[in-house]
């Protein structure tokens, strides 16, 4: 063998030595389905930690873990990685006992998930925190929100025109919530009609991650119940260095009678 061919079959075996080792060491980004079994779980270990109370809390929908027909999914985009997670078919809501009123935990990933925890007062409700989570390529973004602003009144008094905005903040940036109520609409879910009070917000990121976003819910007037959501979200988030992150998805109640 000549001297040159030698060269050149070491080079070619470097080369795919090298695309070897890197495709096996490559991040990668893997997802679960976050099941309706897991949310069960996670509903009755929040049962537990306030002894067992399964009542409905006054002012809130009755508690368990609701089904969502689910669309739509987000993206992130940075100088080295790109990727997309599909949110598409089945998400959960439950809503837990909390120490001032309810935790209501949207999941739809293992890797994604959003916690609001909101508090009966005298005057009405308010929400008390917010945390987000989401996990890209193994590295996780969790972000958890104290919130402050007025107490809202319950779904069944909320009359069109009223407005009112809710601030979040964190160490390393704030959510904004300018919102809207925009009506009463009828909403249909498992052949049973519903009278909703449509809001609608614009969202405002600021700090670490900055943004702007608009969300619409339907709940139900009676308790408050999320019959209907839609969200879309810009924004640039640090993870991984900077980078452009999207989110856009809808939720579509399949039955208002929870599970426990």
């Amino acid at each position: 063998m000549s001297r040159r061919r030698y060269i050149a079959l070491a080079v070619v075996a470097l080369v795919i030595g090298g695309a070897v080792y890197a495709w096996k060491h490559f991040p990668r980004d893997n997802t679960a389905r976050a099941t309706a079994g897991q949310a069960l779980l996670m509903f009755r270990r929040d049962v537990e930690r306030y002894a067992n109370r399964l009542d409905r809390v006054p002012g809130f929908p009755e508690l368990g873990v609701y089904r969502y027909a689910t669309r739509g999914g987000e993206n992130l985009d940075t100088a080295i990685l790109s990727t997309g997670h599909d949110y598409g078919g089945v998400s959960t809501i439950a809503i837990a006992p909390a120490s001032c009123g309810v935790e209501e935990r949207w999941q739809v990933l293992t890797e994604r998930w959003t916690e609001a925890e909101v508090c009966r007062e005298a005057t009405g409700l308010r929400l008390k925190s917010l945390r987000e989570h989401h996990e890209f390529f193994g590295v996780t973004k969790a972000m958890s929100y104290a919130c402050k602003g007025g107490t809202l009144p319950d779904a069944s008094e909320l009359r069109a025109g009223m407005r009112w905005v809710t601030k979040c903040a964190s160490r390393n940036g704030s959510i904004s919530n300018a919102t809207r109520m925009m009506g009463v609409e009828r909403v249909k879910v498992a052949g049973r009609v519903f009278d909703a009070a449509h809001t609608r917000s614009n969202i405002v990121l600021e700090g670490e991650n900055s943004g702007t976003g608009e969300r619409n819910e339907w709940r139900r007037r009676l308790d408050g119940l999320l019959l209907r959501r839609t969200v879309s979200i810009e924004a640039s988030f640090d993870i991984l260095g900077s980078g452009r992150y999207s989110e856009s998805y809808s939720l579509e109640l399949l039955s208002p009678d929870p599970r426990r």
